[in-house]
């Protein structure tokens, strides 16, 4: 899965919106539960905790970017690790399905000593509120422990204003990539139909021989 309408730099130098996340974060969630659904099939990821957002100053909120890492990404997310190693965790991570239907983010840390229940609930209440997904921390990398019962989150507030325009210019940024995909699926079938009538062709010409 790539990472689109993002650089690196936005996340570096802190330019990053919450509103221009958010409309990035949820496509991106929703196609991992079709494409990274298992270890095997998983894909890279930067998290940090208490990460303040261009337009939520002052805010400590977690921040989650998974996706197919470019060299420019990787080089973005070591020195995230070398400059915030407290506060930042890469890793690889896939979305799992219970048996119940319930749906997990598993978070295979490699790097970075981010504490672990505060990410946990630092995602959950701001990259992944509005979505059924929960998260998980699978064994790894160098978290540092905390106790759950201990960690507090700070409440930010959002209006609902915001989040049913983010969800409607969303659900049209879905609806165009799902029909650009549906245009390029449909040219590589009739190409290959090409193909397998030229093919055909030419095996009665050499029948006819």
């Amino acid at each position: 899965m790539k990472i689109k309408k993002l650089l690196p730099d936005q996340i570096s130098d802190k330019t990053l919106g919450f509103k221009e996340y958010r409309k990035i974060i949820r496509p991106a969630l929703k196609l991992m539960v079709g494409l990274h659904n298992s270890p095997e099939t998983a894909t890279e990821f930067l998290a940090k905790t208490n990460f303040e957002f261009a337009d939520m100053k002052g805010k400590k909120m977690g921040f989650l970017l998974p996706g197919d890492f470019t060299a420019q990404w990787k080089k973005m997310a070591k020195e995230e690790i070398q400059k915030e190693k407290k506060l930042s965790v890469i890793g690889s991570c896939y979305i799992k399905k219970g048996t119940d239907g319930s749906l997990t983010l598993v978070l295979i840390p490699i790097k970075g000593a981010a504490k672990k229940n505060l990410l946990i609930k630092q995602l959950e209440k701001f990259v992944l509120k509005g979505t059924p997904l929960s998260v998980e921390i699978a064994k790894g990398g160098e978290m540092e422990e905390d106790n759950a019962a201990d960690v507090v989150v700070e409440d930010v507030e959002f209006t609902d204003e915001a989040d049913s325009s983010s969800d409607s210019e969303e659900q049209e940024d879905d609806e165009k990539e799902i029909s650009a995909e549906h245009t390029q699926y449909k040219l590589k079938m009739n190409e290959k139909l090409d193909k397998m009538k030229a093919q055909i062709e030419k095996i009665k010409q050499q029948l006819k021989m």
